[in-house]
C-alpha cells in the first residue's frame, strides 16, 4: 500500500495514517456498494495496526449550516442520547458487514482451500496488503474482543462540547463489551500514528 492510500478526506477533515496502518475507506470498497441497499451504516474507517481493529467513525461539527438556520452543535449538547444511539448503531452495523464478508468468503472453495491452508507461508505485512487478507485478519480479531478498537472522531467547538465528552464516552462505551475499547478522539486527543485536520 503507497503512503498516497493513507490520507483520505471525510466530513470536512483530512485524515492521514502513518505507513504501519492498513486502511480501507469503507464507503469506497466495493463490498460497501454490494450491502448499501442493506440498510446498515457502517463506520467510516476499518484499519489494522499493531494487531488490534480500529472502526472508525469520523464527525466534524465545526462546520455551522447557517442557510438552514441549524446548529448541529446545540443538537449533539441538548441530545446526547439520540447521538449515543446513532453512533453505536454505526459500529454494531459494521460487525455485521463484517460478519457478512466473512460469510462471503466462506462460500469461496479458493479460500478455504488455498487461502487458509497457504497464507502461513507468508508474512502478516505481505497478507494484510491484500484484500482477502485484510477481511480475514480483521474478522479474526473482531473474535478477540480485547483487540477491538471503537473510535469516534469528533471535531467541534471544544468550549461547548468538552464538558459532554464524558458522557459521551461513557454511554457508548456501556454499549460494548468492557474488553472492547471505545475512544472519543479529536485533534487535543488523538490517536497515535494519526494526524486529522480540518479542510
Amino acid at each position: 500500500m503507497e503512503m498516497a492510500d493513507l490520507v483520505f478526506q471525510e466530513s470536512g477533515l483530512v485524515f492521514k495514517f502513518s505507513e504501519d496502518w492498513v486502511v480501507f475507506k469503507y464507503d469506497e470498497h466495493r463490498f460497501y456498494l454490494y450491502l448499501s441497499g442493506s440498510g446498515l451504516k457502517g463506520v467510516d474507517f476499518i484499519a489494522i495496526r499493531d494487531g488490534a481493529l480500529f472502526l472508525i467513525e469520523a464527525k466534524n461539527y465545526r462546520r455551522r449550516f447557517e442557510k438552514e438556520n441549524y446548529d448541529p452543535m446545540q443538537a449533539l449538547i441538548e441530545q446526547p442520547d439520540f447521538y449515543v444511539e446513532a453512533f453505536s448503531r454505526k459500529f454494531e452495523d459494521t460487525f455485521r458487514l463484517l460478519s457478512i464478508i466473512n460469510q462471503y468468503y466462506q462460500r469461496k472453495w479458493w479460500y478455504r482451500r488455498f487461502f487458509l491452508r497457504f497464507r502461513s507461508y507468508f508474512s502478516e505485512h505481505q497478507v494484510l496488503r491484500t484484500e482477502v487478507g485484510f477481511w480475514s485478519k480483521a474478522n479474526e480479531l473482531l473474535r478477540q474482543t480485547t483487540k477491538v478498537k471503537l473510535i469516534l472522531w469528533v471535531e467541534a467547538e471544544q468550549k461547548a462540547i468538552m464538558a459532554k465528552y464524558a458522557y459521551y464516552q461513557s454511554a457508548i462505551q456501556a454499549n460494548f463489551s468492557r474488553e472492547m475499547i471505545f475512544q472519543l478522539a479529536h485533534q487535543e486527543n488523538p490517536i497515535k500514528g494519526m494526524e486529522v485536520r480540518v479542510v
